[in-house]
């Protein structure tokens, strides 16, 4: 779960970044298919977060703390895939 958390996460940041730009640009097709993209991958991450908090804060199951990391390390790097593409 926490490998597919991070790239959830990266998939995720890098498609809504796709997302907005076609937006701006007015490019119907892309935008639907990046949208499609974008709510896919933010149902599954979210998913597996909330899944992991509420083990970590109902059951005090600290191995999921793996997850919830990967989640933030996941968005840090879509950020800067992101970033870096605009350039």
């Amino acid at each position: 779960m926490t490998f597919v958390t991070f790239v959830t996460q990266v998939v995720f940041i890098w498609g809504r970044t796709w997302n907005v730009k076609v937006i701006a640009e007015h490019k119907l097709t892309q935008a639907v298919v990046s949208g499609l993209i974008v709510h896919l991958f933010w149902i599954v991450t979210t998913a597996l977060g909330v899944k992991s908090a509420s083990e970590i804060i109902l059951e005090g199951d600290w191995s999921y703390l793996p997850i919830l990391v990967a989640s933030s390390l996941g968005g840090i790097v879509g950020t800067i895939i992101a970033f870096k593409q605009k350039r």
